[in-house]
């Protein structure tokens, strides 16, 4: 009984530190999520908070709607201003041809963002139901290389989306066995806080073992 009370106790323990790290982890993601070059309305998170700005809204009105899909080209990070995007341009110049006030153009642009977080945007821009998806790249971003690659590998919370049932039905079933989308400790790598600290440094890292390569 002694051990049993012994061990119970060191479970709560360890248990009880986990839950403390995984909270002031969280805490530090929410203070060093939004950085001065990412303002709104382009993802002020764009490395994390995926799975909420590409959520799908209330569509009892339907609008006219662009989504983008693109990388750095479309982000354009060197500028504080989302307003010159050509994503937001191009939202400008649609609802003066006449599609509505309410016209959109949505920028889900990812810098570094490759191919399989194209797929994953894709797949989730059908609950927007889009009139038109606009999807920018280089040859590069659609080598199978990155095809190759792990989600957990990728700097950007877009690989969350592939553990999303209304994301998953739209992917083919080899895709998200290729990327382990169903892989219950990949889910719970992306998901932790505290590995995702300790992911966010390693690919930081000037010689992090995560960090992307170049495709050959």
């Amino acid at each position: 009984m002694h051990h049993w009370r012994l061990g119970s106790s060191i479970v709560f323990l360890v248990a009880g530190v986990l839950l403390v790290a995984e909270w002031v982890t969280g805490l530090l993601f929410a203070s060093t999520a939004t950085h001065s070059s990412y303002s709104v309305s382009r993802n002020p998170n764009f490395i994390r908070g995926w799975e909420d700005y590409a959520k799908p809204k209330n569509l009892s009105k339907h609008e006219y709607r662009i989504i983008v899909i693109a990388n750095s080209q479309g982000f354009l990070r060197e500028k504080s201003d989302s307003r010159l995007c050509y994503p937001a341009i191009l939202e400008d110049k649609v609802r003066e041809r006449g599609y509505g006030e309410e016209a959109e153009v949505l920028n889900w642009s990812v810098p570094g963002g490759e191919v399989l977080e194209f797929i994953l945007l894709a797949a989730r821009s059908v609950g927007h139901r889009p009139d038109v998806v606009f999807l920018v790249g280089s040859n590069n971003s659609f080598s199978t290389f990155w095809l190759e690659k792990e989600l957990i590998s990728r700097h950007s919370g877009v690989t969350n989306l592939a553990y999303l049932q209304d994301v998953q039905q739209w992917v083919l079933n080899t895709f998200l066995e290729r990327i382990h989308a169903n892989d219950v400790v990949g889910w719970l790598r992306s998901h932790s806080n505290l590995l995702k600290w300790q992911i966010d440094m390693l690919i930081a890292a000037p010689h992090g073992h995560l960090r992307r390569k170049n495709p050959v």
